[in-house]
């Protein structure tokens, strides 16, 4: 059914895809063809990936990656993983207040389930031609007796488009054409039935592909709001040592007498699917982290690259900050990188590296060598504790940290115990032993 309004038109659509956030749903599993008979098996993995906004352009290149991202794969029921961020400003195209995703796993009558949940709150599309004051996401796979089945919904506040109040309740992959400006895809929605016992779905709030070049975007560009997966999949057959780890810029929180009151999760976060990325970079890119006084940051990046097979496995970790300001300018740096690798030989040992380098670091207006010897801690005035290329050992993993800072004192606008940390890289890979 299509209706007709000033300047707009609007049609339901099918079809389409949203792509994944992460490599973590494509390279899980092997998914194996449907046959007509086929048994239903009670041992998926459960994976799935949420989002607050994710821009590409033309091409496929990720212009800014998943923003307060969560992602989990497991194929156990009672799992979750969340992240927020306050909020997203990239120039021209898209701001947003507060971004909450959340993915999580559960037991439900006959199997069990995959959610995943992307919550964007006070958006502004285009310059305001796409408004809404809180705009959900979910995708969904059931697992019942074995078998797969996808879902997926989308609910919205006040949404309007070009100055049109959208209804509360609008049918799945719902269009409006905003005439040479932009094509707006509502309730974005798409399942997969990839045998009887695997499916994907995968879907957006609000998909918008820009018709032509707006505010130093392509014509192409596409923005997507509240991006979710979640799949079902069935296990691909081992293939050595397990590798994990990941990546982010910046994470803030502070608890004060048990309470949270300050918090950022991780920005620019990219994790390490379990069976690795087949040698490649897989790279979320995020335009900028603005948390007022507490963290301002440039371009962000997390980088992670891994391989798996039966003679070695490797996971490497990467964490890129551009143009740091934490605490009002009190910690200062042009450029942060943090890597950490994780490698399992051919004997079975582990061996681990890492490093952090800061381009023109200054802590209290002191200057940082470029290359400091890992866990160098500085006190600074009594007020924040700041260790510089912190380095955690394990028997199978490293984490480097290029800044961790905590408050010890008050007059930073911060509750004593908030903790900053900047360009954070963790790489593990199980021993054979």
């Amino acid at each position: 059914m299509a209706s007709t309004l000033p300047g707009i038109r609007r049609t339901t659509a099918r079809g389409g895809a949203v792509a994944l956030l992460a490599t973590a749903v494509a390279s899980a599993a092997v998914l194996m063809p449907a046959t007509p008979a086929q048994a239903a098996v009670t041992n998926q993995t459960l994976t799935g990936t949420a989002a607050g906004t994710r821009i590409v352009v033309l091409g496929g290149a990720v212009e800014s990656g998943p923003t307060a991202a969560s992602s989990l794969t497991t194929p156990y029921t009672g799992k979750s993983a969340t992240n927020s961020l306050a909020s997203v400003d990239v120039t021209g195209i898209a701001s947003t207040g507060v971004l909450s995703t959340k993915v999580a796993t559960s037991t439900i009558t006959g199997g069990r389930r995959i959610s995943s949940t992307a919550r964007v709150a006070g958006l502004s599309l285009l310059g305001g031609l796409v408004k809404a004051t809180a705009v959900e996401s979910t995708s969904t796979v059931s697992v019942v007796n074995g078998i797969a089945t996808p879902s997926g919904s989308a609910k919205f506040v006040d949404l309007a488009v070009a100055g049109t109040t959208i209804p509360l309740n609008v049918p799945k992959n719902f269009t409006v054409n905003v005439p040479g400006i932009a094509k707006v895809v509502i309730n974005k929605a798409v399942g997969t039935q990839l045998s009887d016992n695997a499916a994907r779905e995968t879907g957006a709030g609000i998909e918008i592909t820009l018709l032509e070049a707006l505010a130093g975007h392509g014509a192409g560009t596409v923005v997507q709001v509240a991006p979710t997966a979640a799949a079902a999949v069935l296990p691909a057959p081992a293939l050595g040592a397990p590798v994990g780890g990941r990546g982010y810029a910046t994470r803030v929180t502070a608890n004060v007498g048990g309470t949270v009151q300050v918090t950022s999760g991780p920005t620019g976060l990219a994790t390490m699917p379990v069976g690795g990325t087949a040698g490649r970079d897989v790279t979320n890119n995020t335009v900028g982290v603005h948390l007022g006084t507490v963290a301002d940051a440039g371009t962000v990046a997390g980088t992670v690259n891994g391989s798996r097979t039966q003679a070695a496995s490797r996971s490497t970790v990467s964490s890129r900050v551009a143009a740091v300001r934490l605490l009002g300018g009190l910690i200062k740096a042009d450029a942060v990188t943090a890597v950490a690798q994780a490698s399992k030989t051919s004997t079975g040992s582990v061996v681990l590296t890492g490093q952090s380098k800061l381009v023109n670091l200054t802590i209290g207006g002191i200057a940082v060598p470029l290359d400091v010897a890992p866990n160098t801690r500085i006190n600074v005035l009594g007020l924040v504790t700041v260790t510089v290329n912190q380095q955690i050992r394990t028997a199978t993993g490293i984490t480097v940290r290029a800044l961790d800072v905590k408050v010890i004192g008050s007059g930073l606008g911060l509750p004593v115990g908030a903790h900053v940390e900047v360009a954070t890289a963790n790489a593990w890979v199980v021993s054979a032993g």
